[in-house]
């Protein structure tokens, strides 16, 4: 387990903790969108944006690598999806 704050994106400012030893990858299933934050220099720094794949999101949720969790409620206004 890994426990950092996320810089850039719309976790920015968070302290989140993953499972994963790469990052994370936060999906938000309504908006068809996901954000990854790699992890390095003790912090989840934003990669990049990209359409929510499932197949790929669950692939991730199952392997050591990346962790996959929800966008938390409210972090991102409709407006801004």
């Amino acid at each position: 387990m890994i426990e950092g704050v996320c810089h850039g994106g719309p976790m920015h400012g968070l302290t989140v903790v993953s499972r994963g030893q790469c990052g994370l990858l936060v999906a938000d299933k309504p908006s068809g969108q996901c954000w990854l934050y790699a992890w390095r220099d003790g912090a989840f720094h934003f990669h990049e944006r990209r359409v929510l794949d499932m197949v790929r999101a669950v692939d991730a949720a199952m392997g050591e690598d990346w962790d996959v969790v929800a966008l938390p409620g409210g972090v991102v206004a409709d407006g801004d999806r």
